[in-house]
């Protein structure tokens, strides 16, 4: 572009030169022919020629039309600004396009003529304004998804409910108005997939209603039972319900300044619609939720609902498919496609939870050759082979060539493999294990992995090691449970050499989980046997001779044998395997303070949540060992490259 434009510049001097050469002579030459003419030649070839009409541009007909309604609650909302856009594809909530608008009628109906994208977009319609029965009411702004513009449904419906849907499944993907959906073409998986779950999982555009899983499951959710889902229905409902009551009012209303109040995240600005509050709730989760929660109608129109309030507004939803046979799952990985991969440590096998179903089928794998029973740690590589630790002492690989179906096993004598926990990948597709009944092992790619190599440069380097996470610059780090110490192995000097680190004011404590950050800070986990526990970093600022320590009483995060993940900016996502929840450190912690949330929403089903892990479309898995099931806060994490990479966490 940029040489374009130099040559579109150099082209234009030429032309002004040329023009300043040309205009002396047409100058006489003008002066000759009106010479010429005052001298008695013929007029005829002078005469001004007639000019010609410009032609005004047809525009182009509409090639497709969407009709559909627009409802608060279960009555028409007329008058109301119904604008229909493209998604946009250049980056994260930003680029959508205008293709046509419309009003609605006095039963809620529009119908928009537009131009269809020439290749396949998402579409979708934002409501503004109209009056649901009470008066109109300026601060109404409803969103709904229509679909790729090649498959046009035969209407959609604009709703409380698909509002709500909408802003949870695509939170990541949407501006901060709420109203401007974009994905940048690096992370087209991450968006389909979130797609595809609302579609299928959360709601159906064309009725306004849940979507086939939450719909499989609504008639059971009445008086109390503890079906998975009907926390993650009612949660949905019941904001949806919150919107009502401001939607179904007229401008100005005390419902609706409630509503932009209570909504406003803490130190931004308050909302001006109900489109805009919905994104500020489901991305501030734990403001005001109780007050919140309140601001539902008599009556409310979307049921079954809550019936008391939620710690947060953080939508859980539940997955245990039969098929993928989950028994005792203690750790997830996600691959390229954004399929959730998780141990067994009580069975045998590998389970997936497939994304192209929404999640709700699963497979277990348990190729014989592959030999996975009991396993422990997991990872992913570049080619989409699954690697997972088997206990007691040797690593099992599913190959994606054969749709999983096939594996190997592998066991090189000189790896002393022994109880083999977290792994990962280093750049060159070596494959690196923690083992916690001895040191850190690496499999070598060069060999096929058949060849193997320990390491344990100062021979105190490590004391049963569990975490353990690789550097940009393949660099090993790994937590020492019994000797309260974080290792590094230098790729520099062949992993021949480590360091050992034990700042004290890190504090460390059983030091677990492991990650680090975009700052090379390092980040650990201390999980004491007994409970309890609290956060640690090594600061890279110090070269890691220093730390600091955050704790419940610092930060209000409820710490209790804590698992954690990064998100791809930075934010800490912490699983309280004993406390039964999870927590949220928001990143930007340092020495002057952090800021911790806790959050155990309706149908997250915790019992023994395990080591989480974050997808490409910003959802946080985690693997719940005793219920044998897999939860899901969705949209809630920012989006995070997989399968993973050395260094920090990336966002795609």
């Amino acid at each position: 572009m940029r040489r374009g434009f130099q040559n579109r510049s150099t082209s234009t001097s030429i032309n002004r030169l040329k023009l300043a050469a040309v205009v002396p002579i047409l100058v006489a030459m003008s002066m000759l022919v009106t010479a010429c003419g005052n001298s008695g030649s013929s007029s005829e070839h002078h005469k001004k020629p007639t000019p010609t009409p410009t032609a005004t541009p047809t525009p182009t007909p509409p090639n497709a039309s969407l009709s559909g309604v627009v409802q608060g609650g279960t009555a028409p909302i007329s008058g109301s600004a119904v604008t229909l856009y493209a998604a946009g594809s250049s980056g994260y909530g930003s680029g959508a396009m205008s293709l046509g608008s419309a009003t609605t009628d006095d039963s809620g109906g529009y119908t928009i003529a537009y131009n269809a994208p020439s290749t396949p977009t998402l579409l979708y319609v934002v409501a503004a304004g109209g009056d649901a029965g009470a008066d109109t009411n300026t601060a109404i702004k409803l969103l709904a998804i229509e679909g790729e513009s090649n498959a046009i449904p035969p209407s959609v419906t604009v709703n409380e409910f698909t509002t709500v849907a909408t802003e949870f499944a695509l939170q990541q993907f949407i501006d901060s108005s709420g109203a401007i959906i974009g994905a940048p073409s690096s992370n087209a998986t991450g968006f389909a997939d979130a797609l595809n779950q609302l579609n299928e999982n959360l709601a159906d555009s064309t009725t306004g209603s849940p979507g086939a899983l939450l719909e499989s499951i609504a008639a059971t959710c009445t008086g109390g039972t503890p079906n998975a889902n009907c926390g993650g229905l009612e949660q949905m409902n019941t904001l949806a319900n919150i919107l009502a009551s401001c939607v179904q009012t007229e401008t100005g209303s005390s419902q609706c300044s409630s509503l932009l109040t209570d909504a406003t995240p803490p130190g931004g600005q308050t909302p001006l619609n109900t489109l805009a509050a919905t994104a500020d709730i489901v991305r501030n989760p734990a403001n005001n939720a109780a007050t919140l929660f309140a601001l539902q109608p008599a009556g409310p129109p979307f049921t079954p609902n809550l019936t008391a309030a939620p710690d947060s507004f953080i939508l859980a939803l539940n997955f245990a498919p039969a098929a993928a046979d989950l028994d005792g799952p203690g750790i997830v990985a996600i691959d390229s496609g954004g399929n959730v991969w998780s141990t067994n440590g009580l069975g045998a096998g590998v389970s997936e939870l497939t994304a192209a179903s929404a999640y709700s089928t699963g497979f277990n794998f348990a190729p014989a050759a592959a030999g996975i029973t009991n396993s422990s740690g997991i990872a992913i590589d570049s080619a989409g082979n699954v690697w997972v630790g088997v206990q007691p002492d040797t690593i099992g690989e599913l190959t994606a060539s054969s749709g999983y179906t096939q594996g190997q096993s592998f066991a090189p004598a000189e790896a002393y493999l022994l109880t083999p926990q977290e792994m990962a990948f280093d750049d060159a597709q070596n494959l690196w294990i923690a083992n916690a009944g001895s040191a850190v092992s690496e499999l070598t790619a060069a060999s096929g992995y058949q060849t193997g190599i320990s390491f344990d440069p100062n021979e105190t380097t490590f004391d049963a090691p569990v975490g353990l996470v690789i550097d940009s610059s393949d660099n090993i780090w790994v937590t020492n449970v019994d000797n309260n110490t974080v290792a590094e192995l230098l790729a520099s000097g062949g992993y021949s050499t480590a360091s050992v680190f034990s700042a004290a004011g890190a504090q460390f404590n059983y030091p677990f989980s492991i990650a680090l950050d975009s700052s090379a800070n390092v980040w650990v986990s201390n999980a004491p046997p007994a409970g309890g526990g609290s956060i640690s970093e090594l600061t890279a600022s110090s070269s890691y001779a220093d730390g600091l320590n955050f704790t419940q009483a610092q930060t209000g995060a409820e710490f209790d044998l804590p698992l954690m993940v990064l998100d791809g900016a930075a934010n800490l996502w912490v699983s309280n395997d004993y406390g039964n929840n999870v927590s949220e450190l928001l990143a930007g912690c340092s020495a002057a303070g952090c800021t911790g949330l806790n959050f155990s929403p309706p149908g997250s089903n915790f019992n023994y949540p395990e080591i989480p892990a974050v997808d490409e479309s910003g959802n946080l898995w985690i693997p719940i060992f005793q219920s044998n099931s897999i939860t899901e806060f969705v949209g809630t994490a920012v989006p995070v490259k997989t399968p993973t990479t050395p260094g920090p966490p990336t966002k795609p």
